[in-house]
């Protein structure tokens, strides 16, 4: 399985690739993952990808070959389109962060759920330090690692406020539930 996780920096992108990648190797799968933030502490472009299965051979996804496309921000969901395969998954959170050269298309939202993206309402989150977590949670009914597994996880790669990551993340999978499971 191929997953891509892009954002700005700052928006837990490689703790949430670490996190998928823990997990994965819990579950007895090969996986390589890589990563690319040289503005990660500016508020720049990050992305992180996860690849696992019985054997992987490289760390990189090529361009179409993703089955899931996670975004933390809208206008980097569009600037990694490119790596999801047709019939891939796409989720964005609704955040928007405007950087000093960034112009937001005006109907960004309804543009990418015409790509087919599910849009996800992040307006409920108190503390913005969560997000990566619970868009870790919607993402995780579609990933094939047992609850229990997903728990563990958050204890090896948080080592600040576990249980409340813990309890955001299951919110977090509960509402992909919700959408995925139908």
């Amino acid at each position: 399985m191929n997953v891509v996780i892009c954002g700005v920096g700052g928006q837990g992108i490689l703790k949430t690739g670490e996190l998928i990648s823990i997990c994965a190797m819990l579950s007895n799968f090969d996986v390589k993952k890589s990563e690319v933030h040289g503005m990660a502490q500016r508020g720049g472009s990050v992305i992180t990808f996860v690849r696992f299965s019985h054997k992987v051979y490289s760390p990189t996804v090529p361009m179409g070959k993703s089955d899931i496309l996670l975004s933390f921000e809208m206008l980097e969901a569009l600037r990694y389109l490119k790596y999801l395969k047709k019939e891939g998954i796409a989720i964005s959170s609704n955040m928007k962060i405007k950087l000093a050269d960034s112009n937001y298309p005006e109907d960004i939202e309804q543009d990418l759920q015409k790509k087919g993206f599910t849009i996800v309402d992040c307006t409920n989150i108190k503390n913005m330090y969560f997000l990566n977590t619970y868009m870790t949670g919607f993402v995780s009914p579609l990933l094939p690692f047992e609850e229990n597994i997903w728990l563990s996880s958050i204890g090896k790669v948080f080592t600040k406020s576990i249980e409340e990551n813990k309890n955001i993340f299951l919110k977090g999978r509960r509402d992909g539930d919700n959408v995925y499971r139908r």
